[in-house]
């Protein structure tokens, strides 16, 4: 019967997590049995001494609390019943306490307002525990300076009585600050041992997750030219690549055509870590087919033929993709350089001054209606620097005031 009681569905709804269902039940035992305890007290007491007015509070509190718990199942909101309870101890036992007049004479009936904060606490917010908690404090500040003017005939109770309001008001009062306690702590501990224990699960999951995308980062430098192969063709180059999550949307790229031109690329694939790394290698494999398959070497037609690849790879899922990648894209053989680009420009410092070749506004990638690229041709100089990138430098934070480098500070 008590498992059939704890079980019962109050005020229960579909989003309810355990911890709320749990509170549910914890207030719907607590006012039955603050009801039922209370009134057999009730009956007990006026047997006993006749005081008419401490009788009162658990009758009151049953008259409240029982059409309250009706009414919150009904409509769903446990806090109705809440609600009712804090009010029902807090204002009933202060009115007790002003009509038995001193708080020593009486037995201290007050301490019984303190459980108004207390249940706010538990089963409320920390803004509303702190509104019942400035009630009790008022409720106190009346007690103590206005009492003598609040009733012109205190109740006068025996020592015997006082002696047993005493007993009954701390030792009830306090057993259930402890047992609030022991519940709150015991939920803590319960919460730590869940949440060490989802750690330890994430730790697990995290460590497997990150092992297979740093394997994944072997098979990316593999599709990647080694610094050794690119030295061989752009003696004077050097790479700056550090992808920030193991693997990288951003990838560099070379190919040595039969008449000796050196093609050379830099890539910013849609995506950042895993995502960005897929596509990267779908946007790889697009240049080599281009250069390898059918035979292309000016720059704009690579770009252009890699895009047809690009969308046909994408267009295979029935899923609209747009993915693709921003690219500078050159052609080097002697002094002759081309460039063609999609939004990644060209960078050329000739007598400490930067030249800016811009790309096309247009990715590779699937767009409504598709322009072809521009192909540009350079006569380099010498002691010229070329310079390729992606955004991801630019994009860095810790420049002036901590913010992003963005593409004029790059330049400087």
């Amino acid at each position: 019967m008590s498992k059939q009681l704890f079980n019962f569905r109050f005020a229960q709804t579909k989003g309810d997590t355990s911890e709320v269902i749990l509170l549910k039940r914890i207030i719907f035992i607590i006012a039955l049995s603050c009801c039922f305890f209370g009134l057999v007290w009730a009956g007990m007491f006026y047997t006993l001494y006749g005081l008419v007015p401490v009788v009162i509070l658990p009758i009151f509190f049953s008259i409240i609390v029982i059409p309250a718990l009706i009414f919150a199942h009904l409509k769903k909101r446990y806090k109705i019943l809440v609600f009712a309870q804090l009010f029902c101890i807090t204002w009933i036992g202060a009115f007790i306490q002003w009509n038995l007049g001193s708080v020593h004479d009486s037995g201290a009936v007050l301490i019984w307002t303190f459980l108004g904060p207390l249940g706010a606490i538990i089963f409320l917010d920390k803004k509303q525990a702190f509104v019942w908690f400035a009630m009790f404090i008022f409720i106190l500040f009346v007690t103590v300076i206005y009492e003598p003017f609040l009733s012109d005939t205190p109740i006068i109770i025996t020592n015997e009585q006082t002696k047993v309001f005493y007993l009954m008001n701390f030792s009830v009062t306090f057993l259930i600050i402890f047992l609030s306690a022991l519940y709150f702590f015991n939920g803590m501990e319960k919460e730590k041992a869940k949440i060490k224990e989802l750690l330890k699960i994430t730790d697990h999951k995290n460590k497997e997750i990150t092992d297979s995308i740093k394997y994944a980062r072997r098979l990316q430098k593999a599709l990647l030219p080694t610094i050794e192969n690119v030295k061989k063709t752009l003696p004077e180059s050097f790479i700056f690549f550090k992808p920030k999550d193991i693997v990288s949307g951003d990838f560099y790229w070379t190919h040595l055509t039969e008449d000796n031109q050196t093609l050379f690329a830099v890539g910013d694939c849609t995506g950042h870590g895993v995502p960005g790394a897929l596509v990267s290698v779908i946007c790889n494999n697009s240049l080599n087919r281009s250069v390898k398959e059918l035979k292309l070497t000016k720059p704009a037609d690579i770009l252009n033929s890699a895009r047809n690849i690009v969308v046909e790879e994408f267009e295979k899922s029935n899923e609209v993709v747009h993915d693709g990648m921003d690219i500078a894209l050159c052609s080097l053989k002697d002094k002759q350089l081309q460039y063609a680009g999609a939004h990644n420009p060209l960078w050329i410092v000739r007598n400490n001054k930067l030249i800016e070749i811009k790309a096309n506004n247009q990715s590779v990638s699937k767009y409504p209606i598709q322009k072809a690229y521009e192909n540009h041709y350079v006569d380099l100089h010498d002691g010229d620097t070329i310079y390729i990138f992606t955004d991801g430098y630019r994009d860095q934070f810790g420049y002036k005031s901590g913010k992003k480098i963005r593409l004029n500070g790059f330049r400087k």
